[in-house]
């Protein structure tokens, strides 16, 4: 099974972070970077229009891994889509209260989907 790498920073301390980083006139400051550091890079994007939603997307860089992270002004939509050496290997949408996991082989082919069965 793959598991996320995201070694040095939970999600909790990342929305934590996250939330300190924007203000409620500002939720996606464009280009602001959040941690850097040798090991790891957090940035704000900025707004990006994905599957016609408004997302803010944050990118982190660690040596082989690199996140994306999209949400929602309103906080309804999350993506969570990792990469090892550039390909895709996981992607988790949590979208109200529906999670979809995607786990991705080094072709690009989804070998695992994991759906909540209930909300949460």
């Amino acid at each position: 099974m793959i598991r996320p790498k995201l070694k040095s920073l939970s999600s909790f301390a990342l929305f934590g972070l996250l939330s300190f980083a924007a203000t409620k006139e500002d939720w996606c400051p464009k280009d602001k970077i959040v941690v850097d550091d040798p090991n790891i890079k957090v940035k704000i994007e900025g707004i990006i229009d994905y599957e016609d939603t408004n997302f803010c997307k944050i990118t982190i860089k660690q040596k082989e891994i690199t996140s994306q992270i999209l949400y929602t002004e309103d906080g309804t939509y999350y993506k969570w889509i990792q990469f090892e050496n550039g390909k895709k290997r996981t992607e988790l949408d949590i979208k109200g209260k529906k999670a979809v996991l995607k786990m991705y082989d080094e072709d690009g082919n989804v070998i695992e989907e994991l759906k909540s069965k209930e909300y949460f």
